[in-house]
């Protein structure tokens, strides 16, 4: 199937967030150093749910799609959930981010009272690519996030999702060795980033 097939249906996580969101997160963690990131397909995170921002979050880390009747949602969250789903589009047509992860150094496996982190970087063309960053309960806000194996003398923008506003501007040197703080101040949530090389 691995071999054949362009994606594979894990497993399903009906818990609304944020326990589905991190079991999601969790299985993307065991299984993305055997299996393609984007043919990881995790079911059962839906858009109705209150919590679905951090599912949205969660499953780009895997193949990003979420279940449910976007009948049920108010306007306001619909015309979010459009705005969330062309910066996926962009990033996708920017980085071919979906053909990539990898572990972000100083996060380890998702679990309860930690931070997680993955990177979808296109290493092929160094164009850049999403970094998600996610607080699962930890007990501190802030978190320094690095990203090694850049192009030292390149510069850098890592933007927040979906607006677009700057968080940082480095050279490759520094995203490797001082990185970018990301403060969560809830303590289940979760950010995603755009890492661009200008």
């Amino acid at each position: 199937m691995l071999r054949h097939a362009e994606g594979n249906w894990l497993s399903n996580f009906d818990e609304p967030a944020p326990l589905g969101p991190l079991r999601v997160r969790q299985m993307a963690w065991w299984r993305a150093p055997a299996i393609t990131a984007s043919a990881l397909v995790i079911g059962n995170q839906r858009l109705d749910d209150p919590g679905w921002e951090l599912a949205l979050q969660s499953v780009a880390g895997s193949f990003p799609v979420l279940l449910g009747d976007p009948r049920q949602v108010a306007p306001a969250e619909r015309a979010r959930i459009r705005g969330w789903a062309r910066w996926l589009r962009a990033m996708q047509d920017r980085h071919d981010f979906l053909s990539f992860r990898e572990d972000v150094p100083g996060f380890g496996e998702p679990a309860e009272g930690r931070w997680d982190a993955f990177a979808r970087l296109n290493r092929d063309s160094g164009s850049g690519g999403i970094v998600g960053v996610f607080r699962q309960g930890a007990a501190e806000s802030r978190r320094l996030v690095t990203i090694p194996g850049l192009d030292e003398a390149a510069t850098f923008v890592v933007r927040r999702a979906p607006d677009g506003a700057e968080v940082a501007r480095l050279e490759g040197r520094a995203l490797a060795t001082s990185g970018f703080a990301v403060e969560l101040p809830d303590l289940h949530s979760g950010a995603l980033f755009e890492l661009a090389r200008e």
